[in-house]
């Protein structure tokens, strides 16, 4: 698989097309992962940490929506390579996200991402 909107996600957003209305996200979480999360968002996952931290959004004006607050996690005990980022809204999952750099995290280190975009293209020009 590769990363990206999950299937579900997509379908209610093009459902929108046909007139059904998109239900809002009501709490943006954002979980670890050491590989690719998978179609459900729930392969390789950190077991540094399990956490799901609220990610809070910029409200976007181009095609571009950057997180206005983003999660920390802190490490139980483990060493592992964080490479991806899984977002989610309670038990369902939206999308998956390869970092730009993974990154080593230690056992009781804290990991925060700096920054945390979604970027839907092409746009017709």
């Amino acid at each position: 698989m590769t990363v990206g909107i999950a299937q579900a996600t997509a379908v209610a957003i093009l459902k929108v097309f046909a007139g059904t209305a998109y239900a809002a996200v009501s709490t943006c979480t954002a979980k670890l992962h050491v590989g690719d999360p998978g179609a459900a968002g729930t392969a390789n996952p950190s077991l540094g940490s399990a956490a799901a931290n609220a990610v809070a959004w910029t409200t976007p004006t181009t095609p571009t929506m950057n997180a206005s607050a983003v999660p920390a996690w802190t490490n139980g005990g483990t060493s592992e390579n964080i490479s991806h980022v899984s977002l989610w809204n309670g038990a369902t999952f939206l999308q998956s996200i390869a970092l730009t750099t993974p990154q080593a995290w230690v056992g009781t280190n804290t990991l925060t991402l700096t920054a945390l975009s979604l970027n839907y293209s092409p746009i017709a020009a």
